[in-house]
């Protein structure tokens, strides 16, 4: 069984969840608006995942450009 994230950590799991979200509450959006930009961004973070083939409940880590 895979590790489980600690509190503060995102899993793909919850980033796919959050980009499903906003493609159902941007479904109607009208062309050039702001949600329809919103939606097309959860399309590309959509297929990113898809392409991705990790598994999805392991941790997102960020990396902070001030630590380089």
């Amino acid at each position: 069984m895979p590790n489980e994230p600690d509190p503060e950590q995102i899993t793909l799991a919850t980033i796919r969840s959050h980009v499903e979200m906003t493609l159902a509450v941007t479904a109607s959006a009208a062309p050039h608006t702001y949600p329809a930009g919103r939606r097309a961004e959860a399309r590309d973070v959509l297929a990113i995942l898809d392409m991705n083939g990790r598994p999805a409940h392991e941790p997102v880590v960020f990396r902070n450009s001030l630590d380089d």
